[in-house]
């Protein structure tokens, strides 16, 4: 999941297309969603009539994900029951050819493959539950498929086979697979849920201090994907990046989206909470801070511009959607003494850690 590719335009599809960012509600889910909030709305204006709208929108917000949330899980426990899975379908994104594999094995190759193994055990612990709940959403969600997930980092979880993780680890490969192996074996079964279904437990490299939302990234509001504070990002080497482009440079990498460096560069910025460019407004065009940073090749939508002789020079904070867990963030709280539990609790609000077996 560290590809740029997998923050920006291809989160927004469904999980049925194998976005390891996405897997949202299909129309019909959000119908229902939306009925049910209409109906909690209504009572609570009955019962309260004098509530303030910031109180009103808040309970359509949390009855919308609920009704999501209980969709979900009904369609999972009716489709496929998940406790019972033991495999996963992957498609090699170069052969196309579809391969069982043992769930572990491949939460194996996930975490090798996202992951350096210089990091604390509790960090990996929280990335393995993490791969492992993600993992068992997409097989709810690709059910009628022929697969269930893909090797293609820039539309899946970033997973390698044994033989490249050995290669990668050099000399440390055996006593690195010895460790990898105990970790996964010590946290079993335990996936992330709630409402009783494992979640989107999306992840990233580096946020730029704080997480963001999941309304912000794609547009959808899930209670569990919230903004909190992530600080020992900000101590990562790879916290800053810079990018300096011509006003040329930048007009070519934007035709896609019809924009102009001094649309870019003039237009007026609106950032959510935790930093990121939310969108660019120069009259009457839009620009979506996430589609203009990808054009770009930045690597995340949290930057600022200085322009001069008609140069833009991008700082960007963090690396990826920022949204869900950050690794580097996982690590610096395992590194101060947090175990897995604590670390998922704090980037996944108001989740349950089950052993779903």
């Amino acid at each position: 999941m560290k590809s740029i590719h997998t923050w920006l335009l291809l989160a927004i599809t469904v999980c049925v297309l194998l976005s390891p960012l996405s897997a949202l509600p299909k129309a019909a889910d959000d119908k229902n969603a939306a009925a049910a909030a209409a109906t909690l709305q209504n009572n609570a204006n009955e019962q309260d009539p004098d509530r303030d709208d910031d109180a009103k929108a808040k309970d359509i917000n949390e009855a919308t994900d609920s009704a999501k949330q209980a969709t979900a899980s009904k369609k999972a426990d009716t489709a496929v029951n998940l406790k019972k899975v033991t495999t996963v379908r992957l498609q090699n994104a170069t052969t196309k050819k579809v391969e069982k594999l043992p769930i572990s094995d491949y939460i194996y190759g996930v975490v090798a493959g996202e992951c350096p193994m210089s990091y604390a055990d509790e960090a990996l612990k929280a990335q393995i539950v993490a791969a492992h709940t993600y993992t068992l959403h997409c097989i709810g969600q690709n059910k009628d498929r022929d697969y269930d997930l893909s090797t293609d980092p820039q539309t899946s979880q970033n997973y390698v086979d044994k033989k490249t993780a050995f290669s990668r680890w050099g000399k440390n490969a055996t006593a690195y697979d010895q460790r990898l192996k105990k970790l996964i074996s010590a946290v079993g079964t335990e996936v992330i849920t709630y409402k009783g279904a494992p979640i989107l437990a999306v992840y990233h490299a580096i946020s730029a201090g704080k997480t963001e939302t999941s309304k912000n990234v794609w547009g959808h509001a899930y209670s569990y994907l919230q903004s909190v504070n992530s600080v020992g990002d900000k101590l990562s080497s790879g916290y800053l990046s810079t990018v300096k482009l011509s006003y040329e440079e930048v007009t070519e990498k934007l035709s896609g989206v019809s924009a102009t460096a001094e649309q870019i560069a003039t237009g007026k910025i609106d950032r959510s909470d935790a930093g990121n460019v939310l969108k660019i407004t120069s009259g009457k065009n839009v620009f979506s801070g996430g589609v203009v940073a990808q054009a770009l090749g930045l690597r995340s939508q949290n930057f600022d511009m200085a322009i001069k002789n008609k140069e833009i020079t991008f700082t960007v904070r963090g690396y990826g959607h920022q949204c869900g867990m950050s690794q580097n963030g996982a690590n610096f709280m395992a590194n101060e003494g947090c175990d897995y539990k604590t670390i998922l609790k704090h980037y996944y609000s108001g989740v349950t850690l089950e052993n779903y077996s």
